[in-house]
């Protein structure tokens, strides 16, 4: 009877350990699978993403999308005047690997349907300028003046033929790349612009990470 009581206890005690073991182990999975997956929250208007992949941290933070409404005021003979608006988006990486590097591509997001028309051909009505600090810092135009007036949907940023950029850094160095895109609607004094009077557009700048 005592040697029975006590493999009793011994099969219990194998029991709690294995039972823990599991325990221990399925929390670390899920803290593992939580850490691991990439997160979109907001911080007011500002929308911020984030994927963390073992020691690496990536942030993807997008201030408020530009939002441009027409009317006649703006078309006011000798009164009347440019209407424009500007959104950013800034990265940062930090990592404790010796080096890591990310690739991704930057997107200006336009309407999926037509907004705006020509008044006259040839007289663009909507301009696009984009800007890119690779440093965080010292801003190069990479497009400058762009007639977006018609065009629709994903438009993807090249520059000098590149278009993905890459986002590296050492171990104990964070870095930063930040971009500006701004959008103007032209107003002229000698055009009838009110094919375009009462119209609202909306533009998102945004990056996608993408294989190096």
């Amino acid at each position: 009877m005592k040697k029975t009581d006590e493999l009793s206890k011994k099969q219990r005690r194998t029991l709690l350990v294995l039972f823990l073991t599991v325990l221990v182990t399925v929390s670390f999975s899920a803290i593992a699978y939580s850490y691991l997956q990439g997160n979109v929250y907001y911080e007011g208007n500002n929308k911020i993403r984030v994927k963390s992949k073992g020691v690496d941290v990536l942030q993807m933070h997008a201030s408020e999308d530009v939002f441009l409404e027409i009317n006649h005021s703006n078309f006011s003979k000798d009164s009347g005047s440019n209407v424009s608006g500007t959104t950013k988006m800034n990265l940062y990486l930090d990592t404790t690997k010796d080096r890591v590097k990310y690739c991704y591509k930057t997107i200006v997001a336009l309407p999926n349907e037509q907004v705006f028309a020509y008044s006259v051909v040839g007289k663009p009505e909507l301009l696009l300028d984009v800007e890119y600090a690779s440093d965080g810092i010292n801003y190069t135009k990479v497009i400058n003046q762009k007639d977006i007036t018609t065009l629709t949907g994903q438009l993807p940023v090249v520059f000098n033929n590149i278009d993905k950029y890459t986002l590296s850094t050492t171990k104990g160095k964070a870095v930063n790349q930040r971009w500006k895109a701004t959008l103007t609607f032209v107003w002229y004094d000698n055009i009838n612009q009110y094919i375009n009077n009462n119209k609202t557009y909306r533009m998102e700048l945004k990056t996608e990470v993408v294989d190096c």
